[in-house]
């Protein structure tokens, strides 16, 4: 059996917020060549939950490991900061996706959205309605805080 790496909620929270700072503090760039020669452009760089992992020293599948772990045992503080070290990624995610910053379809992929399903943002009075009938409830939870007068149907 391998080692507990998150012992508590502030060994996640340390590594988290630093990685997170790390690519706030390093965005990616995007060289392209034109007729005047080379340009730079900035790009956020994304976060992904395996960053965090690495910046813990795990791979991804002990992570989920001691988050279960952590659920089981009823660390009820633990589990919160994991969620919402999850929360955070996937609201910088889909804030860059809705924004045109990030590929959505990227986004939808590694977060898992559009899997043998389909994904219809249709647009009325009342604001947007987005049908997704495998949204997990976290995330349609995160995904309506995102944007304002939003419905999701999970139908």
């Amino acid at each position: 059996m391998l080692e507990i790496v998150i012992t508590s909620r502030t060994v996640l929270k340390n590594a988290s917020n630093k990685y997170f700072k790390y690519c706030n503090n390093n965005p990616l760039e995007k060289r392209t060549e034109n007729k005047g020669g080379e340009s730079v452009q900035y790009i956020p760089r994304p976060y992904m939950l395996v960053g965090v992992c690495k910046e813990l020293g795990m791979s991804l599948e002990q992570y989920e490991r001691e988050y279960d772990t952590a659920l089981a045992e009823k660390k009820l503080k633990l589990v919160e900061y994991f969620r919402y070290v999850n929360d955070r990624i996937f609201e910088q995610n889909a804030s860059y996706a809705i924004g045109g910053i990030f590929k959505e379809n990227i986004i939808s992929k590694i977060h898992k959205l559009t899997e043998s399903s389909e994904v219809t943002l249709n647009e009325n009075d009342e604001g947007y309605r987005i049908i997704h009938p495998k949204l997990p409830e976290e995330k349609a939870e995160a995904l309506a805080s995102l944007l304002d007068e939003v419905t999701i149907d999970r139908n």
